[in-house]
């Protein structure tokens, strides 16, 4: 529900005409994941370490009171704070999908409905989005296969614990961890299942599209 918004504010920001250095920000919106999810976990479980971890220190400099804040280990935390690490991670990859296909909208149709009167949420529901579509399915099926499968920032943050347990997560543990081959193999059979029906869309869009070209 985050990735989609957020990545595509990012592509329509960066096709704006009001953003300069759009190559280095490109980059650095991009960066986070060349990182690789370990690392990237790793990074974030320092940055929301009790005491001198990154994220207190910033909301202790800018509120001005001692926070203390044990980010992963607060039940009612953790699992935001894990939604926050992904989302750094992969909205940037997913921007750069959003910011080649606006960059292929026809800019005449855009600068006609200007002329015509319309304002901007209108020129982008009536002309931008209809150009996009294909590419917010392709986007939109990404994250959802992402989301099923994720296990490195899981595994590495949390563990699973304190209600953060994911079926892939899950599933390498009852493999590896529990020695527990039957439900291993039960998990890996309902993540096949979960993915298979979104792949199937997807490649059933592709073929209507080529037929119509």
């Amino acid at each position: 529900f985050l990735q989609l918004p957020v990545s595509l504010g990012l592509a329509l920001l960066l096709n704006s005409r009001l953003v300069r250095f759009r190559n280095f920000f490109r980059f650095v919106f991009f960066s986070p994941y060349l990182l690789g999810p370990v690392f990237t976990a790793v990074l974030f479980s320092v940055i929301y370490a009790p005491n001198d971890g990154l994220l207190n220190i910033v909301l202790n400099a800018i509120l001005g009171v001692a926070i203390d804040r044990a980010w992963l280990e607060t039940p009612s935390l953790v699992m935001p704070a894990l939604i926050l690490t992904a989302l750094w991670m992969y909205a940037g990859f997913n921007m750069i999908y959003f910011l080649a296909a606006l960059q292929n909208v026809d800019k005449n149709l855009v600068e006609a409905a200007r002329i015509d009167g319309a304002n901007r949420w209108q020129v982008f529901r009536n002309v931008v989005y209809p150009g996009i579509s294909s590419t917010v399915v392709v986007v939109w099926t990404t994250v959802v296969i992402t989301v099923w499968k994720v296990f490195d920032i899981v595994w590495v943050m949390t563990g699973g614990r304190d209600g953060t347990q994911v079926i892939a997560q899950q599933m390498v543990q009852e493999f590896f961890t529990n020695f527990n081959y039957g439900m291993g193999a039960a998990l890996a059979v309902l993540l096949f299942i979960a993915v298979t029906p979104i792949l199937v869309m997807n490649v059933r869009r592709f073929r209507e599209q080529e037929a119509t070209r």
